[in-house]
């Protein structure tokens, strides 16, 4: 009581009177050792305290005669002690804290002692409290510390916020995050109050976050969903929008802190409990009509998923049967509700270049033939995106290695997914379509699961990726999913499952593309698909064909990555295929002219060949034609002007 007088009276001494205080309460436990507190509820996760071993009376042996000894008298309970703790408990309820709460409100420079000083001192003395008085007296300090964050001053709102940070810490988050919730959401109702309320709520999240535990916070799950979808769907995510809102104080600032909150929840959220992160979510879907959204709710998707991948209590069983349990419950609805749409892509978009062919598919109902019923509908329902998340979390454990391919519980569970990817394919839905193919490649590169092993599943993927190519721009991130995914097939199964028209398709996609995107994307997913065609010898005419125009890039291009695979592909045509004496000769003869090409960029993608092929050929072979070789590159050393080239010969 002195040292809070004291406070008062000696303000300029007030932060060593404080830190005094700290000393102080620290001690309590010594003194008031306790028996059902708060403590006891942080340590233990009761506040009942165990009974004590009944101590049974020892008999006295007597010499002569068996008498029962004297009953020893239970030693009474120090009655000052109790009486003393009992004084000590009411002076801190009566007194110390009235006067701490009264020094957080008056004094001279309330907005620095609001902060950590005082209330941690308020929180050192809870910890030695019965339980249902500190947590009396922890909700009259949440609700005292809420009420200011409240306050229009920026540093008072701060301070009060990293104070709430601090108690949280102190008690211990598991404990103390529910409370603290509570009284925010009771303290920060309206108007500016709700930026507020998301960016504190976030605050304590990032800053607690590495000390919980999955399931620690479940319980507030679902007030935390519902605050931070009000920040990104509601009023408070439309005022973000308003210049000079955004710009009025820091919690308006930032837009994508709601969604990082989602990554945070997601991380600790308990796999038994995901329910309570995921159903709020699943009815926001469903009542999503807006492009924009949609957007949103795929960037949540994306932070959950991110979320889930660091979660300690989702195992690689989980996310499978998680996965499976939502593309199962999810697909049909979302095909029943296309069932009478089909897709349609603009010719004009068909002839646009990569950068201005981006997505350009629209839905339409369904038109009878000759009529060209082009009106635009839209979709009653959002299932898709369920199994568009469903098929993205399944894919970010496939492709960072998650799964493994030597355990045959999981190899088991995995090889059912090929069988339900298949009619994914069928949905109008880009992204899910892309995410469906990915998943496809991704499981081509994962093991041999039996189930990729059957024909005639490898030929419905084949029909159904030709199917979307027919009405995909090959510009578009879909078109090049699909040509990825051939090349894939070709590449890691046997070439049973596809036909010559349908190679034939291939190539000359590959042929009419594969100078006019030089550099790009594009150009490296059309090499990947040729390169897997040769490996794989394909038999046709258009294979000839294409040398020529691989050959001239070798001569050509300004990219050494494009030289590079070009080259690749032109010697590993020479040694699979089986070329007559003059075709191959003419080959020969198209890189030993080119030794004197104009340009030294080509030259050099020529001397790349010949390393190659003196690195491959059969030694026979290259016997053969060493006298050939030999002197175009003795004259070729002498007569280049350029050191690089004369290094590299």
């Amino acid at each position: 009581s002195r040292l809070l007088n004291g406070l008062k009276k000696f303000s300029e001494q007030e932060r060593r009177l404080i830190k005094l205080l700290h000393v102080i309460f620290d001690c309590l436990p010594h003194f008031i050792p306790p028996t059902s507190s708060i403590g006891d509820i942080l340590n233990h996760g009761t506040g009942e305290k165990p009974e004590p071993e009944k101590k049974t009376p020892q008999r006295r042996k007597s010499k002569g005669r068996n008498e029962p000894a004297p009953v020893e008298e239970p030693v009474e309970e120090d009655k000052p002690y109790e009486l003393n703790r009992a004084s000590m408990i009411h002076d801190l309820n009566q007194k110390v804290l009235p006067g701490l709460y009264q020094f957080m409100s008056e004094g001279e420079s309330a907005k620095e002692t609001l902060g950590m000083p005082t209330a941690l001192s308020i929180i050192k003395i809870l910890k030695v409290l019965p339980a249902k008085q500190a947590q009396f007296q922890l909700i009259k300090l949440l609700s005292h510390v809420s009420s200011h964050i409240k306050s229009r001053v920026q540093l008072v709102r701060d301070t009060a916020r990293s104070t709430l940070v601090e108690i949280c810490i102190s008690l211990g988050p598991a404990f103390s995050f529910s409370p603290i919730l509570d009284s925010l959401t009771r303290n920060l109702e309206r108007g500016y109050q709700a930026h507020v309320l998301g960016y504190t709520v976030h605050t304590l999240l990032e800053k607690v976050i590495s000390l919980l535990t999955p399931g620690a916070i479940d319980n507030c799950i679902p007030k935390l969903v519902k605050i931070l979808l009000e920040g990104i769907y509601g009023k408070v995510a439309e005022q973000k929008d308003v210049s000079a809102i955004a710009n009025s104080m820091v919690e308006t600032k930032s837009k994508n802190l709601d969604f990082d909150s989602f990554l945070l929840i997601a991380s600790v959220v308990k796999f038994e409990n995901f329910h309570l992160l995921w159903d709020p979510l699943a009815d926001k879907i469903s009542k999503i009509r807006e492009k924009g959204e949609l957007e949103r709710f795929y960037t949540i998707s994306n932070k959950v998923i991110l979320g889930i991948a660091a979660n300690s209590s989702f195992t690689e069983a989980n996310v499978i049967s998680l996965s499976k349990k939502l593309v199962t419950e999810n697909f049909k609805l979302a095909d029943s509700n296309q069932t009478d749409q089909v897709q349609w892509v603009p010719e004009e978009s068909k002839r646009k270049s990569a950068r201005e062919a981006s997505i350009d598919t629209i839905i339409v109902t369904k038109a009878k033939r000759g009529e060209g019923n082009t009106k635009q509908t839209e979709q009653t329902d959002n299932s898709h995106v369920v199994v568009f998340f469903a098929l993205d979390l399944f894919h970010s454990f496939l492709s960072k290695s998650r799964f493994d391919p030597k355990n045959s519980a999981q190899v088991k569970e995995i090889d059912e997914f090929p069988e339900k990817l298949v009619p994914l394919l069928k949905l109008r839905d880009n992204k899910t379509l892309l995410v469906t193919l990915k998943c496809l490649m991704g499981l081509l590169n994962f093991s041999k699961l039996p189930s990729m092993n059957k024909t005639e599943l490898l030929v419905k993927i084949t029909k159904k990726v030709f199917k979307l190519l027919h009405n995909t721009s090959p510009g578009t991130e879909l078109g090049q999913g699909c040509w990825q995914l051939l090349a894939a097939m070709v590449r890691e199964y046997d070439v049973k499952h596809l036909t010559q028209p349908q190679f034939e398709l291939m190539l000359e996609h590959v042929h009419g593309n594969l100078e006019e995107h030089e550099g790009t994307y594009q150009q490296a997913t059309l090499f990947s698909l040729l390169r897997a065609i040769i490996n794989a010898k394909v038999m046709t005419p258009l294979i000839y064909d294409m040398m020529e125009i691989v050959g001239k890039l070798v001569l050509r291009s300004e990219h050494n990555s494009t030289q590079t695979q070009a080259a690749n592909i032109f010697v590993t045509y020479l040694i699979l295929y089986p070329l007559g004496e003059k075709r191959l000769q003419q080959h020969l003869d198209f890189v030993m002219s080119n030794l004197s090409y104009d340009l030294a960029n080509g030259r050099s993608g020529v001397v790349e060949i010949l390393n190659l092929i003196f690195g491959k050929f059969p030694r026979e072979m290259l016997t053969k034609y060493a006298k050939f070789f030999y002197f175009p590159l003795v004259l070729a050393l002498a007569n280049d002007d350029d050191s690089r080239i004369r290094k590299m010969l």
